[in-house]
């Protein structure tokens, strides 16, 4: 991919990638390959990452804990969080690890190498920059990625209290 910047603040670069058409290709089919073990994986937590209607699910599941906390059938509390910059924070070593432990994804390593093997330069007007860390906006495998970087480490954080429930997007 090329990766171009536009300006998101005054001194801040939004990095775009321009994917080319074969990789975007080649990511659809492999994630339709996948999409079942994706979901199996994922558990019905993270609903942005191949599940269709992801968002409404998670409206609609909100919408039926809280009615029951209203009527006294459960403890109810409500918690969102928005991480800054999580894509660009996130280290492609935990992508390499997650596809490593979930051995039924392993068609797809080949195809990650492809996109983040190398750092990539990212063209801007003041000066290029390189791309070291995070996926990358435009990548069609970019969410998928990070929501399975991020899976396992949720579990555990969820683990100590059996009756908290999660669900990301």
């Amino acid at each position: 991919a090329r990766l171009v910047a536009l300006p998101k603040e005054p001194t801040k670069p939004r990095p775009i990638a321009v994917g080319e058409v074969f990789l975007k290709i080649a990511s659809t089919v492999m994630l339709e390959r996948v999409h079942s073990s994706a979901r199996k994986i994922f558990d019905g937590m993270q609903l942005g990452v191949c599940e269709s209607r992801g968002a409404e699910k998670i409206v609609h599941n909100m919408r039926k804990w809280f009615e029951d906390g209203v009527r006294g059938q459960t403890d109810c509390a409500l918690c969102t969080l928005d991480c800054t910059n999580a894509f660009n924070a996130l280290s492609r070593l935990s992508i390499v690890k997650a596809l490593a432990r979930h051995r039924e994804l392993k068609s797809l390593t080949p195809l990650f190498d492809l996109e983040y093997g190398q750092h990539t330069t990212l063209y801007y007007k003041d000066g290029d920059v390189m791309s070291r860390s995070g996926v990358r906006q435009g990548s069609v495998l970019g969410p998928f990625w990070f929501a399975l970087a991020t899976a396992d480490d949720m579990r555990t954080a969820l683990a100590p209290f059996g009756d908290v429930k999660a669900l990301a997007y």
